[in-house]
């Protein structure tokens, strides 16, 4: 069997969040092979200890055909983490699932079904609901256009990055032709957005499927809130 998705996952810092992350890939039926890389960026907590002993037995026990883990006491952080994935991945395509989000079940037999049956795309998003460290529903985001042309003008818009990262999935040697993420200090805070746009300048094409595949978690302690000045200045 051809192996069809690697999800990818690097850890940091989780601990609250990992068990019912890694439960939501325990949930999902997947319609083709699937594997998924684990890979942990330093954690300071007890984030990995949680994942091996708690997380590791039920996703062995779950419907995925590999699992691949890598334990590391420095933080390299995200953009390297990443490529480290892609490196050793063997899926055809690829999937981001962060360890303190949650994929909703079925979210990745939809984006593998739509492309098989859309061969000129090379990245499929869609919404996602938002949820506070308390996992309190904080709002959603609905905001990603579904076509190609429209999304590639928000891009050049400028106004937001129309795509979710954490609900992406793309096909692998597409983004291995892109050289994965920079690991550019001036890029680190939005490593999703500078690969998307070195993406459309080659011309592959954007989808977002209009259905909420994520529920994801703006942790107060996560990149986000962190750099916000620093990815303001640096997606400008």
């Amino acid at each position: 069997h051809h192996m069809r998705l690697s999800i990818i996952t690097p850890i940091y810092n989780c601990e609250k969040f990992v068990e019912e992350s890694f439960d939501s890939i325990c949930d999902q039926d997947f319609s083709e092979q699937a594997e998924l890389i684990v890979i942990n960026d330093g954690s300071q907590d007890s984030t990995w200890d949680i994942f091996l002993n708690t997380c590791l037995p039920k996703l062995k026990n779950s419907n995925l055909s590999k699992i691949k883990i890598s334990n590391n006491d420095i933080r390299l952080f995200l953009p390297t983490r990443r490529n480290q994935a892609l490196n050793i991945s063997e899926g055809s395509l690829v999937s981001i699932h962060d360890g303190d989000d949650i994929s909703i079940r079925g979210r990745f037999n939809s984006q593998m079904s739509f492309l098989r049956d859309n061969r000129s795309i090379f990245c499929c998003g869609g919404h996602a609901h938002k949820i506070d460290n308390e996992s309190d529903n904080i709002g959603d985001m609905c905001y990603p256009p579904e076509r190609n042309a429209r999304i590639t003008l928000e891009f050049y818009t400028g106004k937001m990055n129309p795509t979710i990262d954490p609900t992406t999935m793309f096909r692998s040697n597409l983004i291995k032709s892109l050289g994965g993420y920079s690991l550019a200090p001036d890029k680190y805070t939005i490593p999703d957005f500078d690969l998307w746009l070195r993406a459309i300048s080659r011309g592959y094409k954007f989808h977002n499927l209009q259905e909420f595949l994520v529920t994801y978690r703006i942790n107060s302690d996560g990149m986000t809130r962190k750099h916000n000045t620093v990815m303001v200045e640096q997606h400008k």
